[in-house]
């Protein structure tokens, strides 16, 4: 078990402090994209977000140098990687987390000058300095920062996924009608934030909202076992994700269903973590706002809003991003993969005749999660030689 000291960031990263990130979820080598302030009186302030399913990256200065940092409101605190040592100051403690086979030591500092635009968001709170590295490897970007719970307790923020957007608000009571469904937030351990008003299988339960998980829904493993046997979980697999304590199996699984209030989605995919969470590929389908101040977060139909989701990889590869190329860090036996030759090690070079080092992350992940039967074209390279590669996706 995880030391749980310091909250998480999860199902890309937990951090109790575990970091689970998805090893079969493919990365994305897109160049860093410009931001924009809008121009408006008070905090009020516009900021581009990624497309529908891909993580929240924010355009963050921190000392002289313009940089990503992943917006994570299941993280309490900030964390800031280690190549800022300088920038950070005089480390003021250490935490010991991770496993007792594999422990993990934590730096934590006063929060330097971090900016948004020109908006400080300098935390009350220390922050952490971590090797980000792993979660790189994931995106398949350079991940400079994790922007935690503090900066969602300042600030009303206002996810509109369908115009890639991020605002910043101001409180309003009574809040616009456009901002769409109330819903009770609560404040978790590390204030994070918690719905109210989430049922599954007859019982209604808080859920974790949480911007830096990818998937769907997460699961306790006391309710994710409960599911399965009142049969509302079903196609059970494992799947490998990594922690900083080493990659590990964890269990992903369809949901039959979830409501929240007035809203009902069936068939959503779902994996075992060691919480409670709503994820960005259920968040997709609305315009989240999220009112610390107010304690309510509101919810409002999207463009995605009845959009159908596949609930698992179907070629039986893992890749990871490493010193800039895709490299293949496993092969599921008896897959499509490993009967078309791949192993483990292999380089991807092109993806469906397009170059690897341009895909993006989640238009891979979609595709290797697509339909069975859809074929599957590879260039990958292995000890200096090229070697076309054809398989098709299956159940």
């Amino acid at each position: 078990m995880a030391c749980r000291i310091v909250p998480n960031f999860a199902a890309h990263c937990v951090f109790g402090i575990v970091v689970l990130l998805r090893l079969a979820q493919p990365v994305d080598g897109q160049e860093r994209q410009p931001f924009r302030q809008a121009a408006s009186q008070g905090q009020d302030a516009t900021f581009s977000i990624g497309k529908h399913g891909e993580p929240i990256f924010i355009p963050i200065t921190i000392g002289e140098e313009a940089v990503h940092f992943s917006l994570n409101s299941r993280t309490s605190h900030h964390m800031i990687d280690q190549r800022y040592k300088s920038v950070l100051g005089k480390c003021i403690r250490i935490i010991n987390a991770g496993t007792p086979e594999s422990p993990v030591n934590i730096e934590v500092f006063h929060s330097p000058q971090l900016l948004l635009g020109k908006l400080s968001i300098k935390s009350d709170r220390p922050v952490f300095k971590m090797d980000l590295s792993p979660l790189s490897q994931v995106h398949g970007r350079d991940i400079h920062g994790i922007l935690g719970a503090s900066f969602f307790l300042n600030h009303v923020i206002q996810l509109d996924f369908d115009r890639r957007i991020m605002r910043l608000l101001e409180s309003s009571d009574p809040p616009p009608k456009s901002w769409g469904v109330a819903f009770p937030l609560g404040l978790g351990r590390g204030s994070r934030p918690y719905i109210h008003g989430v049922t599954i299988d007859g019982e209604t339960t808080p859920f974790l909202v949480d911007t830096g998980l990818s998937s769907a829904v997460t699961l306790s493993q006391t309710d994710f076992e409960r599911l399965i046997s009142s049969g509302s979980i079903k196609s059970v697999r494992t799947a490998m994700i990594r922690t900083m304590s080493g990659d590990v199996q964890i269990r992903t699984g369809q949901l039959k269903s979830i409501r929240l209030g007035p809203f009902e989605h069936h068939s959503v995919r779902v994996m075992q973590t060691d919480s409670n969470s709503i994820g960005l590929e259920y968040l997709n389908r609305f315009c989240v706002t999220i009112d610390f101040s107010g304690r309510r977060l509101y919810l409002a139909r999207g463009d995605l809003y009845a959009a159908a989701t596949n609930t698992y990889d179907k070629s039986g590869l893992s890749l990871l991003w490493i010193k800039k190329r895709i490299v293949v860090v496993r092969v599921k036996k008896d897959s499509p993969a490993q009967r078309a030759g791949i192993v483990k090690g292999d380089i991807l070079l092109e993806f469906n005749g397009e170059p690897a080092t341009g895909a993006k992350i989640h238009q891979l992940r979609r595709t290797l999660r697509g339909k069975a039967g859809h074929e599957i074209h590879l260039i990958t390279l292995r000890e200096g030689r090229k070697r076309a590669v054809h398989f098709q996706l299956e159940n």
